[in-house]
């Protein structure tokens, strides 16, 4: 009996090796890939969150954020800045201007696209959800639109839940309605830190 409880241990033991997530390494590139909000609008550029992201974990991060840029666009940008950059992981952050446009219908398409093309490349791939536009965000706070939670869940992949969407609910956070100003993107960097170690893809 004592023999088959520790091969059943042993299994367990194998089991829970083979799932534990391997750290990416120092020399990996890491690509912040989304819009105004992974650009940093509001802010100097070595103020945007990537930087400090940079500074915090001492990964080479990459911006590739546009200021304007939607999923849609995304889809085909995604292809250059890969080839560009060869990333180990690409942070993922766009549809917060789909939401604005009201051009939206898309939004969770282009998305997962643009996960499957990451996946197919074999780079990580972690979403970084942003908020639901509404006229009673200032008031209330705002939260994350719903579909990246759905996307995370349908492609199986990391989310980054209520970091934008919690800043931003912040009026001495921010840079204008939609922005966030240096002391916001910082805060950011440091969250989104965290939870990249937490979940074992860095470490520093």
């Amino acid at each position: 009996m004592k023999k088959i409880i520790i091969n059943i241990l042993l299994v367990f033991a194998l089991l829970g090796c083979s799932e534990k997530k391997e750290p990416i390494l120092l020399s990996d590139t890491i690509v912040s890939f989304g819009d105004s909000l992974t650009f940093g609008y509001g802010a100097q550029e070595n103020e945007a969150y990537p930087y400090k992201l940079k500074e915090i974990i001492g990964y080479n991060v990459i911006n590739a954020g546009v200021n304007g840029d939607t999923a849609q666009n995304g889809v085909r940008r995604i292809i250059e800045v890969v080839q560009e950059h060869n990333p180990k992981l690409v942070l993922l952050s766009l549809g917060g201007n789909d939401m604005l446009r009201q051009s939206s219908q898309n939004l969770e398409n282009n998305l997962k696209e643009i996960v499957r093309f990451l996946k197919s490349k074999n780079i990580e791939v972690v979403l970084i959800a942003e908020p639901q536009p509404s006229i009673m965000g200032k008031t209330f706070g705002l939260s994350d639109a719903k579909v990246y939670k759905k996307v995370a869940k349908d492609e199986n992949i990391f989310l980054i839940e209520d970091v934008f969407s919690k800043y931003l609910s912040k009026e001495e956070l921010k840079s204008d309605l939609i922005h966030l100003n240096a002391a916001g993107y910082e805060k950011v960097a440091q969250d989104v830190a965290k939870k990249l170690k937490d979940s074992g893809y860095i470490v520093f």
